[in-house]
């Protein structure tokens, strides 16, 4: 039972980001390159966050503080990471499959937003997916049915597929300029701290907190997918 849990758990959570990197970006070592870079310019953001949250001790004690400024940082390194690349981009789309093609800049912004995803529901998730192996199981405070893990699960997943709308939408944001591109990386930041807040639900005592959790990260990836649609569309016209 513990081994069914596991591994039922660690494909709810990383299943659809994985199947995205395996089907899309895989074969393509330039894609792969992005993905890792962006990976670790997450992970720096999370360095960041962890050496202020160390040092400044009030932030120990208020969760909803730290989720604020760690949106804050890691927003601020997606932008950084599109700084970067912004000046490697003529190089990458010269020596891409098809340097032609309108779509280089959103397959790469693609392939980063699945570098960012799979690294911060890896980092995120990881522990307590090790606790599936047992012994016993830990029950969600606000779907006593589901175990945590599960639950969890769920939030990692679409919170990984979050992350590869956003840098869609923010890489067009950074790179169109006025009240357009604010707009985008308005939406992206906004929207990022929404889904952040929104997984305080899950492991709340308010009755089917989990739900309601889930519900929220759906309706934001379907915004965001949107959102990253359109900008997508009017790239390929």
């Amino acid at each position: 039972m513990p081994l069914i849990s596991f591994f039922g758990c660690l494909f709810t959570a990383y299943g659809p980001i994985l199947s995205l990197f395996v089907v899309s970006i895989g074969g393509n070592a330039q894609l792969v390159i992005l993905a890792l870079t962006a990976a670790f310019f997450w992970l720096l953001s999370l360095l960041i966050i962890s050496i202020l949250w160390f040092l400044i001790k009030p932030l120990q004690d208020t969760h909803t503080a730290t989720l604020a400024y760690s949106v804050v940082i890691q927003e601020l390194f997606r932008y950084i990471f599109y700084f970067i690349y912004s000046k490697a981009e003529r190089g990458l789309i010269s020596v891409s499959a098809r340097p032609a093609s309108p779509l280089n800049r959103s397959s790469f912004a693609f392939a980063s937003g699945i570098g960012y995803g799979i690294i911060s529901s890896a980092t995120s998730y990881i522990t307590l997916l090790a606790s599936t192996t047992g012994p016993g199981m830990l029950i969600s405070p606000s779907c006593p049915a589901v175990s945590m893990a599960f639950t969890s699960g769920l939030v990692t997943m679409l919170m990984s597929l979050l992350h590869v709308t956003w840098m869609l939408v923010a890489f067009d944001g950074f790179g169109t300029p006025g009240a357009a591109g604010y707009i985008r990386i308005l939406f992206v930041f906004a929207s990022h701290l929404a889904a952040a807040y929104a997984t305080i639900f899950n492991g709340s005592s308010i009755y089917l907190g989990c739900l309601y959790s889930v519900l929220c990260l759906l309706a934001l990836l379907v915004a965001s997918s949107l959102f990253a649609l359109k900008d997508l569309m009017k790239r390929w016209k």
